[in-house]
């Protein structure tokens, strides 16, 4: 699975750029695309920041714990004794 080995490799400052990067689309530009209150606007930029970068973080968590049991798992398959 390529893109769970690419995920686990994913920076944390990737995904601090990611989520200040939703803040500002989804909290400051629509301030000035739609006409709800700018308190509404920063609440709902700073809840989609969030839970996208609390989606990223688990999933880098899952794919490095999935790729470290791989890991385990291929260590234990070498050291087979031999008849």
């Amino acid at each position: 699975m390529r893109f769970v080995e690419d995920l686990s490799k994913l920076q944390t400052s990737a995904i601090m750029i990611y989520m200040l990067a939703f803040f500002l689309s989804f909290g400051i530009i629509a301030n000035f695309i739609n006409d709800m209150g700018i308190f509404y606007n920063l609440l709902q930029g700073v809840s989609i920041s969030l839970v996208t970068g609390g989606v990223l973080y688990m999933a880098r968590y899952l794919s490095r714990r999935r790729i470290a049991n791989r890991v385990k798992l291929q260590q234990m398959a070498s050291k087979d004794v031999q008849i």
